[in-house]
């Protein structure tokens, strides 16, 4: 009797939840004409939604939010540059006061609201994403008795890919100077029942902009405030409208008060130095750490943040510790051609850790200021960092090879999986491959080799980093007692002592081909290059001749795969490994291990 099985198949259909979408056209085709009313319309306040807003200059926008749900509320433009907000010397663009919900506000541009582009006043309630937005002529208002700027932040936020260009926080005279203070950002937002705060400010351009105080961003937060990936230009100070009163110091950045500051991979360059018309020099300061808990300063290049030929001129990093705390860490950045390098203001920190950086003529005539009341990293270099003038890349090309490459933190790597470079972008995308060289106690001292990454791109008349001479130097000397004994190809001595001298340093050792290196002692060779590309054809010379080359499979590859159709041809008939061998005899392959 046949058994029946009931075979039951669940099928798990993913549940697809559609956000709800509203559409506004100022010529009355869509479902609002207005951003307001699409907001705060009973739909978008209960349930959430995407407001999809069509080009068109539309007035000042308050957002309010009447309910106390938390959902997923997201403002669109069709085109950030014809989606235009015109506060129109009202106070604010988009003013968000007690709005629970998750708000994205994106692809607008704002303009000439006099006190801010954006108030972001959430509180700790909900988290408000502002993304690729143009903000400009914004938080001018000189007379004004509230703070000021292109955007005012009192809550949770992430700030991403926007532009903040010629946003100039005017101040009048003495009684208004305070409100003068970050001219693109300005964050102030302490509230001790929360923990879990936190400001993501990343991928934006700061360009030209300016305030009494803090050109670009003055934040003080007990919230982690995270600044990545930002390019600063052409940021600056302002007199007063009034009698041209001096401003104060800060030219970039500065963070007083915060708890977790995280500054990285950030270019600050040709920020603006201001110049006192009349009277004695004026001092400033590029990036302020003032009295915060943890300040991690790491990966930025901060480079040419004053006129070459000035007297005078904008300094680096400044850190200004008088609460006799603070974790401040100073690693991976590239600071030149700047009035200072590194300074310590006031040094009532808890700890100061400054290494790996690069250091780098502060100011250019002699580099006398490149540490100021501070101690030169063990790690730091003083190089020129050679830098692409356009992508400020570590350059690495025939002629070039930045000392920055792989200069960094050696347990960070980056993307490609390599130590780190000093500076806020990382070099081409490469491989370092580390080698070991074993003792005559092991295998008698023999190592077969090939080298699937070397630099065959750099070199100079008396530097080739493929060259014998340069890629062993350091287990050929002592000539007397080298860690070498020799290297050969093919059967043929490629590097050897002959008559009180190595014979073959100046032969190129190529990435297809195969060595066996006889050691005296146990070495390690670090190479850094590039990786044969994929799929190379590699020419077998024939007549029983031996080929000694290099190949290198996947882990799921076989032999087969890496020969192709010769596999099965009998053109090749044997292949020596190291540690295995394999020969085709009577039409199939024989295997076995040494």
């Amino acid at each position: 009797m046949k058994r029946l099985s009931l075979i039951t198949i669940i099928i798990l259909l993913p549940v697809i939840i559609c956000a709800y979408t509203y559409t506004v056209k100022q010529d009355g085709t869509g479902d609002f004409t207005t951003i307001y009313d699409a907001f705060t319309c009973y739909d978008v306040q209960q349930n959430g939604g995407i407001i999809y807003v069509f080009p068109g200059v539309y007035e000042n926008v308050p957002l309010f939010q009447v309910t106390p749900n938390s959902v997923n509320i997201q403002i669109i433009g069709t085109n950030k540059t014809t989606c235009i907000i015109d506060a129109d010397y009202a106070f604010y663009g988009f003013e968000i006061y007690n709005v629970n919900s998750n708000l994205t506000i994106k692809n607008f541009t704002v303009q000439d609201a006099s006190i801010a582009g954006f108030r972001i006043n959430s509180g700790s309630y909900g988290n408000t994403i502002i993304e690729n937005n143009n903000i400009t002529n914004c938080g001018f208002q000189a007379n004004a008795s509230v703070q000021k700027s292109a955007l005012i932040c009192h809550g949770n936020a992430l700030i991403k890919g926007n532009t903040f260009i010629d946003n100039y926080n005017n101040w009048d005279y003495w009684a208004h100077e305070e409100f003068s203070l970050g001219g693109a950002i300005y964050i102030d937002y302490h509230d001790a029942s929360v923990t879990d705060g936190l400001i993501e400010i990343t991928n934006n351009d700061f360009i030209g902009n300016f305030a009494r105080d803090c050109g670009a961003i003055f934040a003080t937060s007990n919230q982690v405030i995270s600044i990545s990936g930002n390019y600063f230009e052409g940021n600056g100070l302002l007199e007063s409208t009034i009698n041209n009163n001096v401003p104060q110091y800060c030219v970039i950045a500065r963070f007083e008060d915060c708890n977790i500051v995280d500054f990285n991979s950030n270019i600050c360059y040709n920020n603006e130095s201001y110049e006192v018309q009349m009277g004695p020099s004026h001092e400033q300061q590029g990036l302020v750490f003032k009295d915060c808990t943890v300040a991690q300063i790491r990966n930025n290049t901060i480079n040419q943040n004053l006129d070459l030929s000035a007297t005078e001129g904008i300094k680096g990093i400044m850190i200004n510790a008088t609460n006799d705390e603070g974790a401040y860490n100073i690693i991976n950045n590239i600071v030149f051609y700047n009035w200072d390098g590194i300074n310590c203001m006031n040094d009532d920190y808890g700890s100061l850790n400054i290494d790996y950086n690069d250091i780098h003529n502060n100011p250019p005539a002699g580099g006398n200021n490149n540490y100021v009341n501070v101690t030169q990293g063990e790690h730091d270099i003083l190089y020129y960092p050679d830098l692409d003038p356009l992508t400020f890349q570590p350059i690495w090309n025939s002629s070039t090879k930045s000392r920055c490459i792989d200069a960094g933190v050696p347990n960070l790597f980056d993307d490609d999986n390599t130590p780190s470079d000093i500076g806020a972008v990382c070099a081409i995308k490469h491989r370092i491959d580390v080698v070991d060289l074993p003792s005559p106690s092991v295998d008698n001292g023999l190592k077969w080799l090939s080298f699937p990454s070397l630099d065959d791109v750099y070199s100079t008349s008396s530097y080739d980093p493929d060259k014998a001479g340069d890629l062993l130097f350091d287990i050929l000397f002592p000539f007397e007692d080298p860690e070498l004994e020799y290297v050969k190809h093919e059967n043929n001595y490629f590097v050897r002592q002959w008559q009180g001298n190595w014979q073959g340093t100046s032969n190129i050792f190529s990435k297809t081909n195969g060595y066996i290196f006889q050691m005296n002692e146990a070495a390690t060779l670090e190479i850094s290059g590039f990786k044969v590309s994929d799929n190379t054809h590699i020419k077998l010379d024939g007549n029983s001749y031996e080929n000694w080359i290099g190949y290198w499979l996947e882990e799921t590859q076989t032999l087969s795969d890496a020969f192709g159709d010769e596999w099965n041809t009998g053109n090749i008939y044997s292949i020596q490994h190291q540690d295995w061998s394999a020969y085709y005899s009577e039409g199939t392959w024989k295997y076995k291990t040494s």
